[in-house]
């Protein structure tokens, strides 16, 4: 007894195969959706992170430049002023120190023989911003004053008086 299968017969070749299964098909289907689906979730997430990251890049490189612009700008104050005032800093009593940190001047005087005259101060003091009332303090001190102080927006003043040597002021950044 032989326990072999009889033989399958080939197909006619007017007979269709039997159709593939649909499921590979429909599962491929949802795979690419799924698929879709998270890269519009990631893309929707991440455009917006990068574009951010962008402009605040921009903007602290900016912030960075206006900063470099706003100290150089500082620092060119006092040589401003003496140009403004027609002083050049190599022809007067005035001297720019410390990088544009500060400016000493020595001798000022109300004579009209004097290099430096207390226009010429004041003149300067305009040109800082400094106020009509600082004037009229230097304008007062006397000798046995002693050294005077006196601070507004960013700057500070000191200066002494002597009748033989004249005024001598020192004004600083304080910012």
């Amino acid at each position: 007894m032989s326990t072999e299968l009889p033989p399958v017969p080939p197909m006619p070749a007017d007979v269709a195969p039997p159709p593939a299964p649909r499921r590979p098909r429909r599962l491929a289907l949802w795979i690419g959706l799924a698929v879709a689906a998270v890269g519009i979730v990631v893309a929707a997430i991440v455009i917006p992170l990068v574009l951010a990251a962008q402009a605040k890049a921009q903007a602290e490189a900016e912030a960075a430049a206006a900063a470099a612009e706003a100290e150089e700008k500082r620092l060119h104050a006092f040589a401003v002023a003496l140009d403004a005032c027609a002083m050049p800093a190599n022809l007067s009593k005035a001297q720019i120190l410390d990088g544009g940190e500060s400016m000493e001047i020595d001798g000022i005087s109300k004579s009209f023989m004097s290099p430096m005259q207390v226009d010429d101060l004041y003149c300067i003091l305009e040109e800082l911003g400094a106020p009509e009332t600082l004037e009229a303090r230097i304008g007062q001190t006397r000798a046995l004053d002693g050294r005077q102080t006196y601070d507004w927006d960013g700057y500070a003043i000191s200066w002494s008086y002597h009748p033989d040597d004249g005024a001598n002021v020192i004004i600083e950044h304080t910012d």
